[in-house]
């Protein structure tokens, strides 16, 4: 190896030639010892900046770090004591000094020259870099193992040779490894998997996997695997590259036994919660055709009373026929919404589809109900937009905006004002409808709840309703492929905004 330098040592005795560098930021000069540590840094140091873009302060000796300082002078020593000595070991000298655009790290070896002129020669290269990215290196390997060794999941990392280079706590746990005792780095992977196989339930049921990984070449593989304790524990294999080299392996342990036991009890509530919603959705079917049938006939008859002209009713009795008539058909509606919800529930609601012209779906609804908001006193508007036909049921959809604007004239004291707006969004292929009022509002805290049914605001106690209207327009508008969506506050107002898509992905919602 010496006698690759042996071009270097003869231009450092030519004057006319400047010396070379077998590569950048390094230097090479003769030794003779003894030589102070000092000395031989400050030589070293000059040779290496020669070619520097500007003059350094010369090197003083209390600028070497006085450990180095210590390592390099018993180096020297050892070298000087050692004539059969070729070449020594290499020393990082630390070398910081006022005026010094950065601190140094020099990486000095000894030489001794088997020919040539010279019996022994210095070589040193700026290690600063080398040295900084090692301790960076080192932080962030320290870094990942800690993150690795802090993991649940067991964690096995082998070089390219498939020697054991990591392997983190919670495998040895999972693995019940402890029998093996301490393991090195640089042991056989085999040997950790011969134990973790040892523990399988039924091990002739799972193929020595790892071994196969290793010799197909296989990107990725994953398989549960059942242990002898009950356990059930996904492997999952993993080959390492760097930029398209191969350096070693990673298998990751996962212990699924809570997690399949939380999905198992999961899997029986929904079924079990599937059972109770199809027997009420019969009761509801059962108890809501026993009742339609009386009740029918009880709006029937409130009308051949009060429309008999052989036996006329009196002012009084006309009012009675009328308030039983009227409670026959709010049953009738809540009757109604309760099979509705039971269909938009079990997804068994069939929708009529067809074109529908959304301004003149809103102009209508306005129109129709605005006899109800001039009897509630509430001043009743409309802004509808121009745009396409959107795909759709009209009636289901004029069922959304009557019940959320009836809401509005409801909520919306005397004197107050209620609108409807729909306008086409290009750019999202989609009509947004607004329903506003400037009522007593919704608590903000209760704003997603009152979309569940039978649910209202707490602040509603004194108005007539059943608390299924706002879940019954969330149902339907999604069945459309839309969304519902509701802000304001209490004593403010309610704005509801519904959007629909043109053509929706999945029409009907099947």
């Amino acid at each position: 190896m010496q006698d690759a330098y042996a071009d270097d040592l003869a231009a450092l005795y030519d004057p006319t030639t400047p010396p070379l560098r077998l590569h950048a930021r390094q230097a090479l000069i003769p030794l003779r010892l003894p030589c102070p540590a000092y000395e031989l840094c400050a030589a070293l140091l000059d040779d290496l900046e020669r070619d520097g873009p500007e003059a350094l302060p010369p090197l003083r000796e209390d600028d070497l770090h006085p450990l180095d300082a210590a390592a390099l002078t018993a180096e020297l020593k050892r070298f000087s004591d050692e004539p059969a000595l070729l070449q020594s070991d290499s020393v990082l000298v630390r070398v910081g000094a006022p005026g010094r655009p950065r601190r140094l790290i020099l990486g000095i070896t000894l030489h001794r020259g088997t020919t040539g002129p010279l019996p022994a020669f210095a070589r040193a290269f700026d290690a600063t870099e080398l040295h900084e990215t090692r301790v960076h290196y080192t932080a962030d390997a320290t870094r990942l193992t800690e993150l690795i060794n802090a993991l649940e999941d067991g964690v096995i990392f082998t070089d390219g040779h498939y020697r054991l280079r990591l392997m983190n706590p919670a495998l040895v746990r999972l693995g019940r490894l402890q029998d093996l005792g301490p393991l090195e780095r640089g042991t056989d992977v085999h040997t950790i998997e011969r134990a973790l196989y040892g523990l399988l339930a039924a091990p002739s049921e799972h193929p020595v996997r790892t071994t196969e990984d290793l010799t197909t070449g296989c990107t990725a593989a994953s398989e549960q695997l059942r242990l002898a304790d009950g356990r059930t524990v996904r492997r999952t294999y993993l080959p390492l590259f760097t930029e398209g080299t191969f350096i070693g392996n990673l298998w990751l342990f996962r212990d699924l036994t809570e997690q399949l036991k939380a999905l198992d009890a999961l899997e029986e509530r929904n079924h079990h919660l599937a059972e109770l919603a199809d027997e009420r959705a019969r009761f509801t079917a059962a108890v809501s055709h026993d009742l339609r049938t009386p009740l029918t006939s009880v709006s029937s008859f409130c009308e051949l009373l009060a429309t008999d002209e052989q036996n006329p009713l009196t002012d009084e009795h006309r009012i009675y026929v009328g308030i039983i008539a009227k409670s026959a058909e709010r049953m009738l509606r809540i009757i109604g919404d309760l099979l509705l919800i039971t269909h938009l529930e079990t997804r068994s609601l069939a929708l009529d589809l067809g074109d529908v012209d959304v301004s003149d779906l809103c102009t209508t609804t306005v129109a129709e109900l605005a006899p109800v908001a001039a009897a509630a006193q509430v001043t009743l508007r409309c802004e509808a937009g121009s745009g396409p036909l959107l795909h759709g049921d009209r009636h289901r959809l004029r069922q959304v905006l009557d019940n959320l604007v009836g809401n509005a004239i409801k909520f919306t004291p005397k004197g107050g004002e209620a609108s409807l707006s729909c306008r086409y969004e290009t750019a999202g292929r989609r009509w947004t409808l607004t329903v506003a009022d400037n009522g007593i509002g919704i608590p903000e805290d209760q704003q997603e709840g009152v979309f569940g049914q039978f649910r209202r605001a707490a602040n509603s106690a004194g108005f007539q309703g059943s608390g299924l209207g706002l879940s019954i327009a969330r149902g339907l508008v999604e069945r459309h492929g839309g969304t519902v969506a509701l802000a304001g506050a209490e004593g403010v107002g309610t704005t509801v905004t519904v959007t629909l898509p043109v053509a929706p992905a999945d029409p009907g919602g099947e």
